[in-house]
């Protein structure tokens, strides 16, 4: 499952954008609000071929490492994802830096047979391109920038193995 396309269309549904423009704004951030939230509508949508979990326990290499969110196949015809999510705030730093933290988390994990992607959502335009330029360096064909004017935010920034 390519998590890109579910959360464009999730970011194109006009009762989502109205949420997302609200929680965006609460203080404190809106990271795990969007990460519950997006985790429900892919249990919702995928029910019968995954189960949705979030803030799954790896132990990579001793470290206990959290994946944001993971979907276990039900079927052998599907292929398990982890999904690491990024959600820029006011007070966000550095996203590109952040979102590289979460690709590294990959690197450490030992189970391969595994789809993974990082994501950033991102809701100043500077920001996006700042970390897409820094990231697009490293990464290569690897990173890639989904945006629609309509959308609440900046745009999605995606890592995809």
């Amino acid at each position: 499952m390519r998590i890109s396309s579910e959360l464009q269309a999730f970011f194109n549904d006009q009762g989502m954008q109205e949420k997302v423009t609200f929680m965006r704004e609460q203080f404190g951030g809106w990271e795990r609000w969007f990460q519950m939230e997006f985790a429900y509508s892919l249990q919702e949508k995928y029910k019968d071929r995954y189960a949705v979990l979030l803030e799954v326990k790896d132990d990579y290499t001793n470290n206990l490492y959290r994946t944001d969110i993971h979907l276990y196949a039900n079927t052998i015809h599907q292929r398990e994802t982890m999904l690491e999510l990024k959600c820029e705030t006011p007070q966000t730093k550095n996203l590109g830096r952040l979102m590289d933290a979460d690709i590294q988390k990959r690197a450490q994990k030992k189970e391969q047979n595994v789809d993974f992607e990082a994501v950033a959502i991102a809701i100043s335009e500077e920001n996006l391109h700042t970390a897409y330029s820094t990231l697009r360096k490293k990464y290569h064909e690897s990173i890639m920038v989904y945006q629609n004017p309509d959308w609440p935010i900046a745009g999605i920034l995606v890592y995809v193995e």
